[in-house]
């Protein structure tokens, strides 16, 4: 059992660090033969309930895990993330990771799963959790984005003093006057210390130190306007300044959208009989 663990870890690893779907392929293989070694036979269970999709680890001998899709995309879901109608990632409804939890590193496949099924079954695209990601999910992340088969949609965030803006009343800056852009920041807990942000204004003086506020990556495509407090967040954590995020919130894996055009992981799976859908 030991040596067993040992060889599912290690085989996760070389996924965080070569980030292939070849390595991808080879760990589904090293799960199908802990599967067949063993007599009770596990699966991967995916349940798709309209606007929230979860997959989980079932049955396993060591191995446990599942993870949480919900669709941000439409002002009548609960964990809409948008400031329209719609959130779109390239025409495609955006969808978020909320929650995910693995035995080891055991939580990357679940990932891929999630993302193949939500883009080719049902359209669409996958983010990060909107509010928080932890480091290692931010890893993951950062595969993704540099990952040969998966397509990249940059994503933006809304504009401070529309009616619709969910962080607006949250945001403890100079709010008498409308804003062309904000932060997305609200009050973290997680922060050692409070975070304050100057924005500069026409004439202005009334500040040493002034910021200009961060500029929208497509200001006349509303659709793809959508909460980015986890990619400012997790930036702040990482001791960046107002100005260096203005430079490269862009770059950060958390504030872009994700998805692929095949089925290879599930297709993989089903053929060794490790993956079921209800």
């Amino acid at each position: 059992m030991r040596n067993n663990t040992k060889i599912l870890v290690e085989t996760w690893r070389r996924f965080l660090n070569e980030s292939t779907i070849d390595r991808i392929f080879e760990s589904i293989q090293t799960l199908y033969f802990h599967n067949e070694s063993k007599e009770n036979k596990g699966k991967i269970i995916l349940v798709d309930n309209v606007s929230v999709i979860e997959v989980e680890y079932s049955g396993f001998d060591g191995i446990e895990g599942s993870i949480r899709c919900d669709d941000v995309s439409k002002e009548n879901n609960s964990y809409y993330a948008g400031y329209g109608p719609a959130v779109l990632a390239d025409g495609r409804p955006v969808w978020q990771i909320s929650s995910s939890s693995s035995y080891k590193t055991w939580g990357p496949l679940l990932y891929d799963i999630c993302i193949e099924y939500i883009s080719v079954v049902r359209g669409g695209a996958v983010m990060s959790d909107r509010n928080q990601v932890s480091g290692f999910a931010e890893e993951v992340w950062g595969k993704y984005q540099n990952r040969s088969d998966v397509k990249k949609v940059q994503m933006d965030f809304g504009e401070l003093g529309s009616n619709t803006d969910p962080d607006a009343d949250a945001l403890s800056i100079l709010r008498h006057n409308p804003l062309p852009g904000h932060l997305g920041i609200e009050k973290d807990e997680s922060l050692e210390e409070p975070y304050s942000i100057n924005y500069s204004a026409p004439a202005s003086d009334n500040y040493e130190e002034t910021y200009s506020p961060i500029t929208q990556h497509s200001p006349n495509n509303p659709s793809d306007d959508i909460n980015q407090y986890s990619t400012f967040a997790n930036l702040i954590k990482k001791g960046k300044s107002v100005e260096e995020i203005s430079d490269i919130w862009i770059d950060s894996p958390l504030s872009k959208a994700y998805y692929k055009e095949s089925l290879d992981v599930i297709n993989k799976l089903k053929s060794l009989n490790l993956y079921i859908e209800e």
